[in-house]
């Protein structure tokens, strides 16, 4: 292929990309249309194909897309349904009307809007959403923000493991909400070594109690702030940035950290994590388990072997091993799965947990 023929083989596939990306977005109103929004209905897609002119194979083909990035499902072999996602980006499509829809219009350009990623516990998904929604105001909808928790995000019926997959690679800025307790799931810590792994900037957001300035290793060298009021615009400055700069946010300091005050009062009010961090700095332990907890911070806090507690505690094993489950009982420190080595024989790995960690840091602040 000469060079003259490769700039007309691009331009070509270039054409037929936009006008695929056209297709695919006049699809999915159609389809819309046909089912009057409704998740409900489901309707023959050679159908809805036919009333757009659409060849069968080309009918299949946009399905085919519009089912992977799932906006649309298919209930039975023959028939398909506009999923919410589908619903919500249907009526984006036809809200900006005067868009070009024959260069490329529509479902290209949605991808493109920048995405922001939060990572949260199940039982914080009131706060995540809120976050969600204040970001989408401030932003006017400029931007997508990613919540697992979210209906509209991952569909009913979607494999969310692969939703978040496919999502978090493509985040533009990752954000953690953070507490004692979501520090110690581990989904959370894979999606933040995704995050970073990808070279994603990562931002923490700390509450119910966690201040910033106690975050463990990694997270004490990411971008780290506190929910308090002052925290929407410094969040805001910090994704304008994140941004390059192409993207303005709206200030409405006050309507936002209320949005965000209301999640974190429901949290406090159904979760027993919150009394669990008020109590931990009056955690009642004996000398000999808080020697332990330093003999494992010593260590770096993670993977030390139950036979240097043996050596190092000054202690009886009979001892060690009871205050092992004491500690275990109270949330400060956790123990991995017991390993065989040939020339070590048992290894039974212990770890701090973040709420043990803070009550070592609360331990020194009071001597």
């Amino acid at each position: 292929m000469d060079f003259a023929k490769a700039i007309n083989w691009n331009e070509t596939k270039a054409m037929d990309l936009n006008e695929l990306n056209s297709k695919r977005a006049q699809f999915l109103v159609e389809l819309y249309k046909q089912t009057m929004g409704s998740t409900e209905e489901s309707v023959n897609e050679q159908d809805v194909g036919a009333a757009l002119g659409f060849e069968f194979r080309e009918t299949d083909r946009v399905v085919e897309y519009l089912i992977g990035e799932y906006l649309v499902e298919r209930p039975t072999l023959t028939e398909i349904a506009i999923t919410h996602a589908g619903v919500k980006r249907a009526e984006e499509i036809l809200q900006n009307p005067t868009h070009d829809r024959e260069e490329g219009m529509g479902i290209s350009d949605f991808q493109q809007k920048p995405i922001i990623f939060i990572s949260h516990q199940t039982d914080h998904k009131d706060l995540a959403v809120a976050l969600k929604i204040q970001l989408e105001h401030a932003f006017e909808k400029k931007i997508e923000v990613f919540v697992s928790s979210d209906v509209y995000d991952i569909p009913g019926g979607a494999e969310w493991q692969e939703k978040i997959r496919t999502t978090l690679p493509e985040a533009n800025v990752h954000i953690v909400l953070c507490t004692l307790g979501t520090l110690a799931r581990p989904w959370i810590n894979f999606e933040a070594g995704s995050a970073w792994t990808n070279r994603i900037p990562i931002i923490s957001a700390s509450f119910l109690g966690l201040d910033k300035g106690q975050l463990p290793k990694p997270y004490d060298s990411f971008q780290n702030f506190n929910i308090d009021e002052t925290f929407p615009d410094k969040l805001l400055t910090s994704l304008e940035k994140h941004l390059n700069g192409k993207f303005q946010a709206q200030r409405r300091q006050q309507q936002f950290y209320a949005a965000l005050k209301a999640g974190i009062d429901k949290i406090s009010s159904t979760t027993p994590e919150s009394s669990v961090i008020k109590q931990d700095a009056n955690l009642d332990l004996e000398d000999g388990a808080v020697r332990i907890l330093d003999i494992i911070n010593n260590h770096g806090g993670e993977n030390v072997d139950v036979n240097i507690l043996y050596r190092e505690a000054q202690i009886s094993k009979l001892e060690v091993d009871d205050y092992l489950d004491t500690l275990r009982s109270k949330g400060l420190i956790k123990r991995g799965t017991t390993l065989f080595s040939p020339t070590q024989g048992s290894l039974t790995p212990y770890a701090l947990l973040p709420a043990g960690r803070r009550y070592l840091i609360q331990a020194k602040k009071n001597d």
